[in-house]
């Protein structure tokens, strides 16, 4: 018997148990043959299957759309919402933040920290530096007793206190009460007041490193007494955290299993695939281990307008035969890409957590490199790959090689890599071979 046969039906049915497995590796699958084993017995227990966006939730009742009895389908914050509001604590008006428009308040805050703080140097990094951190530093706050996190150094932790309040204020000047960090700790909190409810006999989570330890402490409080937790979880692709992992939650996991590795993607995708995860690992990759045959393509353009226009003019002819999407780094970028879309008057879909849109006509979608999780495509383009877009500090830089490794790992068929300028350090020579245009 293989591991996926041993996760989905005779791992045993109580414990928590975590699965490990890269891009590719099956894992989405193992989720959902093992919530439909335990859908299907005939005491028909309680299941519950969550994911991180409600894109990727709605991909999973694909999966169960024939199944007489499904489990219960949902992303984290819809299901904690939904919980929230039953024990009374979300009013009907109460308004959660999206991801975008935290990273816009994000961005006011850093601009305004900048302007008044102008001779600190904690402020005057890259903005991708600041995301990650300021996660975590607010995990630890609702973690800890004390909400102190002692491997984060005195200055940059009063830098992090005062960029959050700016934020803090910002948000909820404008009438925003939660986001998607905040409401995991108000969900948690929430169970520890409300009266006794119904509880799952099995709890499965897909996506699982997205989850912040407040964010599976909160689950745990919906598990009945003896039933099991599963949680399958690539680490590469922690995207929205650069620390926090089901360890640091408090969760005893008695079974730790990994899934075989495998790739859905060509040769050349899995070869730089490979390369990353070894630098994250830390151990340089050697010249001989990626064939100069096997190397991918990266167009360097001179200037930005240049290489979009020239990336637009391919996905459009690409996606009259199979579905394309344009991955942008940020949302500056995905605006832009926007705007010279509609300009064409070309058709195309954007995608976000919000989304329910199952992305399989022909046509060019544009997502972020977050919202595009748990979702493949045939052909897959990531422009803004560029030496002045990559942050420095190392925190940053293992951060943006998992944002790099987790949009890279949507592509199936063909991966089109570009930039302008000079090309990103993140970029190994050993599997791309720079072309200029």
């Amino acid at each position: 018997m293989d591991t996926f046969q041993e996760i989905t039906t005779t791992a045993p049915e109580i414990g928590h148990t975590v699965v490990l497995g890269k891009a590719g590796s099956g894992k989405t699958a193992a989720a959902c043959a093992r919530a439909a084993y335990y859908a299907a017995l005939p005491e028909h227990p309680g299941v519950l299957l969550l994911t991180w966006n409600r894109i990727s939730a709605e991909l999973l009742r694909q999966r169960f759309r024939r199944v007489q009895r499904p489990p219960k389908i949902m992303s984290y914050q819809d299901f904690a919402v939904q919980r929230m509001r039953q024990r009374k604590v979300l009013s009907g008006s109460c308004r959660i933040l999206t991801p975008q428009k935290q990273q816009n308040y994000l961005r006011q805050a850093l601009a305004y920290c900048r302007s008044h703080y102008p001779d600190e140097p904690m402020f005057q990094l890259p903005e991708s530096f600041y995301a990650p951190q300021l996660y975590s530093f607010r995990q630890a706050a609702a973690s800890a007793p004390d909400g102190a996190d002692s491997s984060v150094p005195e200055k940059l932790r009063r830098c992090l206190e005062a960029l959050y309040m700016k934020y803090l204020e910002l948000r909820t000047f404008d009438g925003w009460h939660y986001d998607r960090d905040d409401l995991a700790e108000a969900f948690y909190r929430s169970a520890q007041t409300s009266r006794p409810e119904y509880r799952y006999a099995h709890i499965i989570v897909d996506q699982a490193e997205e989850f912040s330890p407040v964010m599976l402490q909160s689950l745990l409080t919906c598990l009945q007494s003896g039933g099991s937790f599963t949680m399958f979880a690539d680490p590469a692709q922690q995207i929205c955290s650069c620390r926090h992992a089901w360890q640091e939650a408090g969760i005893p996991v008695s079974r730790i299993r990994v899934l075989s590795e495998k790739c859905r993607a060509s040769a050349e995708i899995d070869a730089f695939l490979s390369n990353i995860l070894r630098r994250l690992d830390c151990r340089a990759p050697a010249a001989e281990e990626c064939d100069h045959a096997d190397r991918l393509a990266f167009r360097l353009f001179p200037t930005p307008s240049v290489e979009a226009e020239a990336i637009i003019t391919q996905a459009l002819q690409i996606s009259r035969h199979e579905p394309t999407v344009i991955l942008c780094r940020n949302g500056r970028m995905l605006e832009r890409f926007r705007e010279m879309l509609s300009c064409r008057r070309a058709g195309f879909t954007v995608l976000n957590t919000d989304s329910s849109t199952i992305p399989q006509h022909r046509t060019v979608y544009l997502s972020e490199y977050r919202d595009a999780k748990g979702l493949v495509f045939p052909h897959v383009f990531l422009p803004g790959l560029s030496a002045q877009a990559q942050a420095g500090a190392e925190d940053s830089r293992r951060a943006e090689l998992r944002l790099l490794y987790a949009a890279a790992s949507r592509a199936q068929k063909t991966l089109r890599l570009s930039g302008s300028g000079m090309p990103s350090p993140l970029l190994s020579p050993h599997c791309v071979c720079v072309t200029k245009c």
